[in-house]
């Protein structure tokens, strides 16, 4: 495969793409990415018009990423009927050549994830948004996160469905370190057990959370 544009070229050519992921989002999703150390796939589900999708190739090819890039999305309403997106999804990978790099799987989450059995490094979840939707994309795959793995969310104080979500398995799971957010990514990373530190960094996130869900809940999409 050839790749026609440069890592910083690829960046600006995102931005160019249908999308909700402005630039602090961006640089954040890129700098987790890069990071990663080519110990399991990558997983995007939701990927729209490729806007997310071709930042985190674009730090694949930067760190010299070989694992595979997977991009998990049926393209379909919720009503089950086609969106008209997918057409648009392919001409801009193969615009900006990454199509080849990445592996289109157009299929629900949830129907994948039963059967998906690989390693993961990173995944980022922002399929549907409703509360038990984003709920089981996390139940199907982040039990195949490897330990130093990280798990992105969207939509972060946007949507009532993964802000939610996140409140809930902070409060429940010892092995998830809040990282970092900006705007409305969240980034969090498995680990063994959570240092003092971490456990304060996810107990003010946490209180983050639930001062602006008791303040502006009737405001969250759902």
């Amino acid at each position: 495969m050839q790749i026609l544009l440069s890592v910083e070229e690829l960046l600006e050519k995102s931005k160019t793409f249908d999308g909700w992921f402005n630039e602090v989002e961006i640089n954040l999703m890129f700098d987790t990415v890069a990071s990663l150390e080519n110990k399991g796939c990558l997983v995007e589900i939701g990927s729209w018009c490729g806007r997310s999708l071709t930042v985190i190739t674009a730090a694949a090819i930067k760190a010299n990423l070989t694992v595979p890039i997977y991009s998990i999305d049926p393209y379909l309403t919720s009503k089950d009927e086609p969106n008209g997106m997918y057409e648009e999804f392919v001409s801009n990978l193969k615009s900006v050549g990454i199509w080849d790099r990445i592996k289109h799987i157009k299929e629900k989450s949830q129907i994948i994830g039963n059967k998906f059995n690989e390693a993961i490094e990173f995944v980022f979840i922002d399929g549907m948004h409703k509360y038990e939707a984003v709920k089981r994309d996390f139940e199907l795959f982040y039990p195949k996160v490897i330990n130093g793995g990280y798990i992105a969310f969207h939509d972060m104080f946007s949507f009532w469905g993964p802000t939610k979500l996140v409140q809930e398995i902070l409060e429940q799971h010892s092995d998830l370190k809040f990282i970092k957010r900006e705007s409305q990514t969240l980034i969090l990373q498995k680990v063994d057990r959570l240092s003092a530190q971490g456990l304060q960094n996810n107990k003010q996130f946490l209180t983050e959370i639930k001062d602006f869900m008791s303040k502006h809940a009737d405001k969250l999409h759902k």
